[in-house]
């Protein structure tokens, strides 16, 4: 089954309830992803959260996410995998994301580069602007552990939380 190929709108933006496959498997699309990452008050940037405040201390301020559509299929493809085979995994790409961000915070900065080699082609653009030159213009931060681990709190906290048993989870009636 091609997931890509079975979604309409070849748009980055397109929604998981457009997809009976994507709902099936639990999977969600990365528009609900650029959400998530743009929600400044429930999101992983939130002002005076853990990731905003990790930018601040690189004189960074988060401005915005976006994906073009190479990344969302690149996202797609790569966590839709039962197994994490280029990883050397029997486990999904998923919970290798999820491991490798609890060792970096953990204190092992070896597991950057990993993450960045094995989820890059995935990882959005994520939009910064330095807080030491408040009148320049919005840069793209180049890969780094702070979208891996936004990823990983989107994976496994919000999208559980989220949706239940590969359906949108909607609240039950009166």
């Amino acid at each position: 089954m091609n997931l890509i190929s079975d979604i309409k709108d070849q748009s980055a933006q397109v929604s998981v309830a457009m997809n009976d496959a994507m709902k099936r498997l639990g999977v969600c699309t990365p528009i609900e992803l650029n959400t998530y990452m743009n929600d400044v008050v429930a999101g992983p940037f939130t002002p005076g959260g853990p990731l905003s405040s990790s930018l601040a201390t690189k004189g960074l301020e988060f401005v915005g996410f976006q994906m073009t559509v190479a990344q969302a299929s690149a996202f797609l493809a790569k966590f839709t995998k039962a197994e994490a085979t280029e990883a050397g995994q029997s486990s999904s790409y998923i919970a290798v994301l999820g491991g490798l961000v609890q060792a970096y915070l953990a204190g092992d900065s070896t597991k950057e580069a990993q993450m960045n080699n094995l989820f890059s082609p995935t990882f959005g653009t994520l939009r910064v602007k330095s807080l030491t030159k408040p009148n320049s213009e919005p840069m793209d931060l180049p890969p780094s552990a702070i979208i891996s681990i936004a990823y990983a709190s989107y994976l496994t906290t919000y999208l559980p939380e989220s949706f239940f048993v590969g359906t949108l989870a909607t609240p039950a009636s009166p």
